[in-house]
């Protein structure tokens, strides 16, 4: 359609930026490219928005100085530009590893300050006596702007399922761009729908407090189609942030981050502007695959290839330098080793810069598979042609790692010090694979070879794995959203009390 109406003579300052909008949603970043320079030079006011767009294209071809560069250019200029601002702090939560992100900090600060310069709002008055009397449900509003298929459907879905109604009630305020048939299943889960996509922060703060909202959660944090603005505006007495990021939102607005024991250890609260309220065991539970066909276990490939297959199925920004030259020393480690790597490479100037950035990292090319994305179906039966994954880092796996240990195909992961940098040592340590946990780069070297070097174990770990997660808090949603409810009824009763008994605590 954009394209037609471009070529009958249409303003392409009109077209050419909701056209290459549309081909960058669609994760078609080099088609998306030549759209977005024609906006910027058709209209340079386009100029701050375009930056932020063209960091996306930056970002996945791992491109973070870049990236940095022309978000923090966006932002001199226009200091209230939000959308660069959440830009910025999302890579810059996975820019370093071993030493927490002070620029990080600075940047979630800089926009905490310009967002929240106003006098702060005042939450709708709470009685305490009166909510500890009543024996109601708490009401419990979430945000987003990932109500469809995304990775929050899989760890959002079976918990609102089994949450128990009598103790909460849930409230989603959607600020979807699209709906899919992702949304449907969300619709069905919550207990009431309300559409913010088309309505500023003025409205939306009124309708979370005409749905009479105790707690306010935001899923989404720096990413996204965030409404980060709403929460500024305080809507509700108690607010928190989880699941769809992994650092601080920079908002005092915000009361609570919610993490667990091993993401965001005792020694890392300072990190983050919000109080660290640790859930028992995990702060993700993932729903199991819901399938319309069987997916089997299969024996590890390395039984029949005579060889070990290492794998990846993450997009390539996480493809680090740092990344792919440690998994060039594996290599070397192991010569008759193979690696696949299935990723958004089906564009050629894509998968020519991801090949080039492989081969300046040390890689020998002869020895890896570069697969590009394909159908749900046909990427969870690619996991019968790896033995095992390896992790990225800092920006670790999430939804691909639940999905791999539902295949059988176990993770090694790196940690580090932030809540990114310690999702994929969380996730392994619900199912007791802390063996699988490396503490640096030569313990990740150590242990990818001590397994790939085992196929027995391989075998056996493969034929119990799926059935040891589906019993592990990790997959276990009735659990986690016991859990979660007694957590959010504490976080709530925390957060009416005056707010001396817990303000001290907040870092920045």
């Amino acid at each position: 359609y954009f394209g037609s109406a471009i070529a009958l003579g249409a303003p392409p300052a009109d077209l050419c930026l909701p056209m290459g909008l549309a081909l960058l949603r669609l994760n078609q970043e080099e088609e998306s490219r030549p759209y977005l320079e024609c906006a910027l030079l058709s209209d340079p006011e386009v100029a701050p928005f375009i930056d932020m767009v063209k960091s996306g294209y930056h970002g996945a071809i791992g491109d973070e100085a870049t990236c940095i560069a022309l978000l923090e250019s966006a932002i001199a200029r226009q200091p209230h530009y939000w959308e660069a601002h959440s830009a910025l702090l999302g890579v810059l939560s996975f820019s370093k590893l071993d030493s927490q992100n002070e620029d990080y900090v600075a940047a979630a600060m800089r926009f905490a300050k310009t967002l929240e310069s106003g006098p702060r709002p005042v939450p709708p008055a709470y009685d305490r006596q009166n909510q500890l009397i009543q024996a109601r449900p708490l009401r419990v509003g979430f945000v987003a702007g990932e109500f469809k298929h995304h990775p929050v459907l899989h760890f959002l879905l079976g918990v609102l399922e089994n949450l128990d109604t009598s103790r909460i009630r849930t409230v989603a305020f959607s600020n979807n761009v699209y709906d899919d048939s992702g949304t449907d299943a969300f619709k069905s889960a919550f207990d009431e729908w309300v559409d913010i996509r088309d309505v500023d922060d003025a409205i939306a703060a009124e309708l979370v407090r005409s749905h009479n909202i105790d707690m306010l959660i935001d899923l989404s944090g720096h990413t996204g189609d965030n409404r980060l603005t709403l929460f500024a505006k305080k809507p509700a007495a108690v607010q928190a942030t989880w699941l769809g990021y992994w650092a601080s939102t920079g908002l005092s607005a915000i009361d609570f981050i919610i993490a667990d024991p091993i993401s965001v250890p005792d020694n890392s609260s300072e990190w983050f502007s919000e109080t660290v309220y640790r859930l028992p065991v995990t702060r993700l539970c993932m729903t199991a695959p819901k399938v319309t066909k069987p997916y089997h276990v299969t024996p590890p490939p390395c039984l029949r290839n005579g060889h070990v297959t290492l794998g990846s199925f993450q997009r390539t920004v996480k493809l680090t330098e740092g990344v792919l030259g440690l998994w060039a020393r594996i290599l070397r480690e192991m010569p008759k080793a193979r690696l696949r790597i299935q990723a958004n490479t089906k564009v050629i100037d894509l998968r020519d810069r991801l090949t080039k950035r492989m081969n300046d990292a040390g890689l020998d090319m002869s020895r890896v598979d570069l697969v590009p994305q394909t159908t749900a179906d046909l990427y969870l039966d690619a996991h019968s042609e790896v033995d095992i994954i390896l992790d990225t880092f800092p920006y670790t796996g999430g939804t691909t790692t639940a999905q791999a240990l539902w295949m059988g195909v176990p993770t090694v992961t790196r940690v580090g010090r932030t809540m990114l940098a310690m999702q994929g040592a969380s996730m392994l340590s619900c199912l007791g694979l802390s063996d699988w946990i490396a503490r640096d780069d030569e313990d990740y070297i150590r242990i990818a070879c001590r397994f790939a070097n085992d196929p027995h174990y391989l075998g056996q770990l493969r034929s119990e794995l799926r059935d040891r997660a589906l019993k592990s808090p990790l997959f276990d949603v009735k659990r986690f959203s016991e859990d979660f409810t007694d957590g959010v009824w504490d976080m709530y009763l925390k957060g009416i009390l005056p707010k001396g008994a817990y303000e001290s605590s907040r870092p920045f």
